[in-house]
């Protein structure tokens, strides 16, 4: 339960190498597989992702879409604490919490692209960078709104249709009736 705190510190702290906060460390900065407790999490304000244009090369739109969003299955499940033995024995505990997402190992299987695999199970987890899903989810979105506006469309010339069949089916009705001046009518508003 010791707390190391550092008072009126004003300067920069520069790590080279990886930090793991109660895990050995994989990467940059590794906490680790504790979905109960706080030392598996980390909050900020804001995270932020590179992403300056200057820095990607051999830029395309994507091909993944609707398509791709429609074959992941999103799941509950009750998300268990975990670690590796000194042995790379993978431990589950019986602690850790309910939420909601993906399984890394049925979303590799569409979406490669936003799943980490592990060089090694017996030492690493599967992962998911759920911010890769977003890419997909807008251009599902924007497929979505395509079909949308084609079908707005197609509404709007059938309904333009169904005036002219309606009002020809008036003038039908006038004529068979007899009554010509709500044909003579229909006729002069058609021309309109």
């Amino acid at each position: 339960d010791d707390v190391f705190k550092v008072d009126n510190f004003d300067g920069d702290i520069e790590i080279t190498g990886r930090v793991g906060i109660n895990t050995n460390p994989i990467y940059a900065l590794h906490l680790p597989n504790s979905a109960g407790s706080s030392s598996g999490r980390a909050r900020a304000h804001s995270w932020t992702t590179y992403s300056d244009g200057r820095v990607k090369s051999s830029q395309e739109n994507i091909q993944l879409g609707l398509h791709e969003l429609m074959l992941i299955t999103p799941k509950s499940y009750f998300h268990h604490n975990s670690s590796f033995s000194e042995t790379n024995e993978l431990i589950i505990d019986d602690e850790g919490s309910e939420t909601i997402g993906f399984i890394a190992q049925e979303l590799y299987k569409v979406i490669p692209e936003a799943v980490q695999k592990p060089s090694d199970e017996s030492k690493a987890l599967w992962s998911v960078d759920y911010n890769k899903i977003v890419p997909v989810a807008v251009k599902a979105i924007q497929e979505l709104n395509d079909k949308n506006q084609m079908l707005e469309e197609k509404v709007k010339n059938l309904e333009h249709k169904l005036s002219k069949y309606e009002t020809l089916e008036a003038r039908l009705s006038a004529l068979e009736s007899g009554d010509t001046s709500s044909s003579k009518e229909n006729l002069s508003t058609e021309k309109k």
